[in-house]
């Protein structure tokens, strides 16, 4: 059975949908629970972005949490169960338990659950099929309004950030070594990677509430 690549794993991460619409003193509110999909998006890159038909993470809520910028481990566990809820991520062994072959795991086992993750696409994936290309990029006049980041996606960006500033010096294999950047050139390379103007971008995440290191 053919599996998902990196990019449509990636690709099927950032389009799920976790908004659900509850009752609440009679009114009808509508939540759009952004968190989840940066937290699992945040979860599949601390566990070095697994590809393929059967997608498990193994790494621990600490990482978890450092990846998502959680300002606790007890707020990256209840995105966690959150999660389990949805039915995106299932739990296969709790922690500090011996599996079936004996194996003894410090860490709780999470299966990713790729066809749940498909059908909470606002754009569900066919299995097997390449990821939409991104459109390609039209001049901006000088007076159009700047790139606008959203909530998430200023979460999902500073995240993106962080993590080429811690690098990956203990990496196993060879070509998944990577030094560690300066904010600076990490926040530069970001900009770069998602096409934005290095000050635009800065105001939206100011505006969003990240603070900026002294240069």
């Amino acid at each position: 059975m053919r599996g998902y690549s990196r990019q449509e794993v990636l690709d099927l991460i950032r389009r799920a949908d976790f908004s659900v619409e509850r009752v609440v003193s009679g009114t009808k509110r509508h939540y759009g629970r952004d968190h989840l999909g940066s937290f699992l998006l945040a979860m599949w890159e601390a566990a070095t972005k697994p590809h393929g038909a059967r997608i498990m993470f193994f790494t621990s809520v600490e990482k978890y949490a450092k990846h998502a910028n959680d300002k606790s481990e007890r707020a990256a566990r209840y995105n966690l169960r959150d999660l389990e809820d949805t039915g995106v991520i299932v739990l296969k062994q709790e922690a500090n338990t011996t599996d079936e072959q004996g194996v003894f795991m410090h860490t709780a086992r999470h299966e990713l659950n790729l066809d749940e993750l498909n059908r909470r696409c606002r754009q569900p994936m066919a299995r097997g099929a390449e990821p939409a290309p991104a459109p390609e990029a039209k001049p901006r006049p000088e007076k159009c309004e700047p790139h606008t980041l959203t909530s998430r996606a200023a979460r999902q960006f500073m995240g993106e950030v962080k993590r080429l500033e811690a690098g990956n010096e203990h990496a196993i294999a060879a070509e998944q070594y990577r030094a560690p950047l300066p904010f600076p050139e990490a926040f530069l390379k970001v900009c770069a990677a998602w096409s934005l103007d290095p000050v635009r971008a800065r105001r939206r995440l100011v505006y969003w509430g990240f603070v900026f290191p002294d240069p």
